[in-house]
């Protein structure tokens, strides 16, 4: 073995070779998880944000109906469309 400024230079055995193998699997397999749960969180995100936007625009067609309007809708009718519920919107 030949050491270089303190540091050994070398060859390794099997059961260090084993242990880092080991480790580096386990870091491997760690930042896969990170990896996965940050997709899934960026995946949602999306979801979510264009959820809302279709909620907003749902909101906003429904702001413009009347109260005389909405009452007049069906029970069974949970969406309005943009002006009447004849679905002509």
């Amino acid at each position: 073995m030949l050491i270089l400024a303190g540091m050994k230079v070398g060859w390794i055995t099997n059961a260090e070779y084993d242990k880092y193998h080991q480790l580096f699997r386990k870091k491997l397999d760690d930042i896969k998880n990170k990896e996965g749960n940050l997709q899934k969180a960026e995946d949602n995100y999306y979801i979510t944000a264009s959820y809302l936007l279709e909620l907003a625009v749902k909101i906003n067609n429904v702001s413009f109906l009347s109260k005389k309007e909405i009452l007049a809708c069906p029970k069974s009718q949970n969406q309005y469309p943009s002006a009447s519920c004849d679905g002509r919107g």
